[in-house]
């Protein structure tokens, strides 16, 4: 039998909202084998697009050259003298609202990790990086400075 191997986007409803996240360039093999773990991301993307309403991905760098709103979404370990940001995997979108929505996924996720995403205003969804993973989302809206969700 012939595999061939498929990016993971192409099984989302909306592979061109994530062209250019790297997510969106894992792979799997055609022939079924680990893509119920593919298909559960996909799903959990489909909800968390449809559910905040994302329109365009504007790029994972996005909050390095919009620095003015690098305040609400960074999360800077402060016990580091590098001022190292604690997220990963980190994705910026547009809404159709106009908002811009921040989600980000972490390995390892501790309980203390967790306490600290919860008070800079994340909040847990359904892992859309690994199943592996903890995924967090936060959107503000960028004309009023406000925190939305």
């Amino acid at each position: 039998m012939t595999e061939f191997v498929r990016r993971t986007r192409f099984l989302t409803k909306y592979p061109e909202l994530y062209t250019n996240t790297y997510w969106a360039g894992n792979s799997y093999y055609d022939d079924g084998s680990h893509l119920e773990k593919e298909i559960l991301m996909c799903k959990n993307r489909d909800l968390i697009a449809e559910r905040f309403k994302l329109k365009k991905h504007l790029g994972n760098s996005w909050c390095k050259t919009n620095e003015q709103y690098g305040h609400y979404f960074k999360v800077l370990d402060t016990t580091c003298t590098t001022e190292k940001d604690l997220r990963d995997h980190i994705e910026y979108y547009k809404t159709h609202d106009n908002n811009i929505v921040c989600i980000f996924s972490n390995y390892h996720c501790r309980e203390v990790e967790h306490t600290i995403f919860s008070n800079h205003g994340y909040n847990l969804i359904e892992p859309v990086y690994g199943s592996d993973c903890s995924s967090y989302i936060k959107m503000i809206n960028p004309k009023k400075g406000a925190i939305l969700i």
